[in-house]
């Protein structure tokens, strides 16, 4: 199975076997640690036996796991250090 990505007229697009998606916007291509949901991508052409839905959740699976896992780590830190940093303030109040 070959996946890839080209920009086209501004816009990046990501092409699977038989499915063609792009974020809904391109702002979050510029996030660092962004994790990716559902709701993020616009499917522009599907041909395969999935729904919508489905199509998403692999799409997700596919071409995002690793780095939403990341992200999720990433974020679960610097939450932990800010409430850490916040406990240690309301303490000395």
């Amino acid at each position: 199975m070959e996946i890839y990505a080209e920009y086209i007229k501004n816009k990046v697009h990501y092409f699977g076997e038989d499915y063609e998606f792009i974020f809904k916007d391109e702002k979050y291509h510029k996030f660092s640690h962004f994790v990716v949901t559902p709701s993020h991508l616009k499917i522009l052409t599907n041909e395969t036996e999935y729904t919508l839905a489905e199509l998403k959740k692999h799409i997700i699976h596919t071409w995002f796991e690793e780095e939403n896992t990341e992200a999720r780590a990433h974020n679960a830190r610097v939450t932990k250090k800010r409430r850490h940093k916040n406990s240690l303030t309301n303490f000395r109040k």
